[in-house]
This record gives structure tokens, C-alpha cells and sequence, in this order.
């Protein structure tokens, strides 16, 4: 299922905005490590995006 690149754009602002794809909700550092930035990419692009990955 082809979901239109600005829908994407507008759940992941809206997501970010509520704070749900948050991987580190304990510490509010703005140095995010590869683990990091790999487990947010699974939460936005995984399997509910269609397995596109980063």
C-alpha cells in the first residue's frame, strides 16, 4: 500500500509532537547515537510503513 510521501511527513510531525516515537523518553539529550537514530528509524519506517527501512 503506497501512503503519499506528505501523509507520511504529517504523522511522523504529528507522532514526534506527541511524543511517541521518543526511543530515549528517560534522558533529554540532543546526542543521539547510531542505536539510537536505527531504533527510531524501525519505529517510523518498520513494518507498519511497509518494511522500507532507513
Amino acid at each position: 500500500m503506497m501512503v503519499p510521501i506528505s501523509l507520511m511527513l504529517l504523522l511522523l510531525l504529528v507522532g514526534v509532537a506527541l511524543g511517541m516515537p521518543n526511543p530515549m523518553p528517560a534522558r533529554k539529550s540532543s546526542t543521539w547515537g547510531p542505536r539510537d537514530i536505527q531504533k527510531w528509524c524501525r519505529l517510523n519506517f518498520g513494518p507498519a510503513w511497509g518494511g522500507r527501512g532507513c
